[in-house]
């Protein structure tokens, strides 16, 4: 527990990013998803697989520069890049006797997986209500926390024993009302305002805070790893904190966009 709790200082840095948000913001985020597309490409490797990273490094660098140049967020951009993306993934599978469509499938994955999900911050940041980037950390990790204390104090049925063996159904309940709790005193105090979709939003993102971590599960037990990285003992790599986090970011994107 010391370890887990000294571990989780590193992300101070990270957080005074979010803080400050603009280019702070996006430098942070860049180099996470950086470190977490290098962590998910060894996880691919470590099964037998050949994604490229030509590829994958290559589209994250040209999101970023592309976003910088078009001065933020363009959606027929964004289109173009998620078609040039699929269409080089595939391309890259036509070496039939050095790569495989696992190998193609890999390389796509990994870049929406990662990439884009991890770009939505940069995108609530730019968004009319920045403050709000403040609901996804506190959505995930609020969720994460109340569902682990609370699965130790009452958890008795088991939610997905292949995936996450020490997981309840109790926990998951009791993530979603920590989810709402925390995001009530946050707007409350911070934004001095209620709104009643950050009750949908809550529910909503409590649950795919904990479908993004079942799934980062999924793929570690696919490919017989214990965690994606070493970068905060205790924690794991940046994957493993925040497979949670980048479900839960386009959810918050999507829901302002409507609201």
């Amino acid at each position: 527990m010391k370890t887990r709790i000294l571990a989780s200082t590193m992300l101070i840095p990270f957080f005074v990013c979010v803080f400050f948000g603009g280019v702070a913001l996006k430098i942070a985020v860049v180099l996470l998803a950086a470190v977490g597309l290098d962590e998910f490409y060894k996880a691919m490797e470590h099964a037998g697989h050949k994604p490229s990273r030509v590829i994958g490094f290559g589209s994250l660098a040209v999101l970023a520069i592309g976003h910088v140049i078009l001065n933020g967020f363009n959606p027929v951009f964004v289109m173009f890049w998620v078609i040039a993306v699929l269409m080089l993934s595939l391309v890259y599978g036509f070496d039939i006797d050095g790569t495989g469509i696992t190998d193609s499938f890999g390389t796509l994955f990994g870049v929406l997986y990662v990439v884009l999900l991890f770009y939505q911050l940069v995108l609530i940041d730019e968004s009319s209500r920045p403050v709000f980037i403040w609901l996804v950390f506190l959505t995930a990790y609020g969720a994460d926390t109340m569902a682990y204390f609370t699965g130790y104090a009452i958890g008795k049925h088991k939610l997905c024993p292949k995936l996450s063996p020490k997981k309840t159904v109790e926990g998951a309940i009791g993530g979603v009302l920590g989810s709402v709790i925390f995001n009530m005193i946050f707007c409350l105090v911070v934004l001095k305002e209620f709104p009643w979709y950050i009750i949908v939003f809550s529910v909503a993102g409590a649950v795919l805070s904990q479908i993004g971590d079942l799934a980062a599960s999924s793929i570690k037990r696919k490919v017989d790893i214990k965690d994606y990285g070493k970068i905060m003992p205790g924690h794991g790599g940046v994957l493993d904190r925040f497979d949670s986090v980048i479900f839960v970011a386009p959810a918050l994107y999507l829901l302002m966009q409507f609201i």
